[in-house]
């Protein structure tokens, strides 16, 4: 019979390891909100939390994107889908802005919120191969004191295969860049 010496520390090291990987994966289940000390985003690809991995898109497959966003400062928010490709891999259907358009939200109060949703579908531009869906948010108190957040919301492979499903005629609502003022004027936007 063989002995190892230490092997109730090896033990407790893989029980220890297998813990750490159950907390690991819930939380990677349970996605969190992206958040500093300027504000808080969140955003969902066809009902899912972000960051949405191993899904596909046919070619004029519509996608929803769903994002909401609260301030904790006075001051602007800007919100923009961003490609991250050359190719325009999607087109807008619907939404509050085209892909790589700013929506400037000026002047708002601590405490502003909004949700945007968005409509997308692959154009046929870049097939088989991923095609990510990023956000960009700026949120700023003047000209020099903003903070970022910008992440992945979904990235989904797009196939090259075109979509069949629901005939059914969506109008087509994109509105151009929005500006949107609130209040008056911050002095330290002045």
């Amino acid at each position: 019979m063989v002995t190892f010496y230490g092997s109730d520390i090896l033990k407790k090291i893989i029980l220890f390891l297998m813990i750490l990987s159950i907390v690991g994966l819930g939380q990677n289940v349970l996605a969190e909100p992206e958040e500093n000390d300027f504000g808080i985003v969140n955003a969902w690809y066809n009902g899912q939390e972000s960051t949405v991995r191993d899904v596909q898109l046919k070619i004029g497959e519509p996608a929803e994107i769903k994002v909401e966003v609260s301030s904790k400062i006075d001051g602007h928010v800007n919100v923009k889908l961003v490609n991250p490709l050359k190719t325009e891999s999607y087109e807008v259907v619907s939404g509050p802005s085209l892909i790589d358009k700013s929506i400037d939200n000026l002047f708002i109060k601590s405490g502003w919120n909004e949700t945007y949703i968005w409509i997308i579908k692959p154009t046929g531009k870049w097939t088989n191969g991923n095609a990510p869906i990023n956000l960009f948010v700026e949120f700023s108190k003047s000209y020099d004191d903003d903070r970022h957040v910008k992440f992945t919301i979904a990235n989904p492979h797009i196939l090259d295969e075109h979509y069949s499903g629901s005939t059914l005629l969506i109008a087509i609502s994109v509105h151009p860049p929005m500006m949107h003022f609130q209040g008056s004027a911050p002095k330290s936007c002045l």
